[in-house]
């Protein structure tokens, strides 16, 4: 584990923070059909980077097998990433929709 350092709690808890607040978010555009604005990107990134960075803390070798054996175990933390790769999905795809139109 050389190379690692802690990351103070209260960091943790901002990055955490804002991950829930752009999901919570995102999930609300989604059903109220909300335009797209600053939030609408800030989101997008932030999930997007927690998806490419996420696999690295549950992995060592095939994140692609391992993760679809845990989805397959029912593991809960493969259904939450399963369902936030489903929302950043709707949402690059309407943010170019978006970037179409104008």
């Amino acid at each position: 584990m050389s190379g690692f350092t802690t990351i103070p709690f209260w960091l943790l808890v901002l990055i955490v923070g804002i991950i829930i607040l752009s999901i919570l978010f995102s999930i609300y555009g989604i059903f109220k059909k909300v335009r797209f604005s600053i939030l609408n990107i800030v989101s997008l990134i932030v999930i997007t980077v927690f998806l490419s960075i996420f696999p690295l803390y549950r992995t060592r070798g095939n994140e692609l097998e391992f993760f679809i054996s845990e989805l397959f175990k029912g593991s809960w933390w493969a259904v939450v990433v399963l369902l936030l790769c489903l929302i950043n999905i709707y949402w690059w795809y309407h943010f170019f929709k978006f970037l179409n139109k104008k």
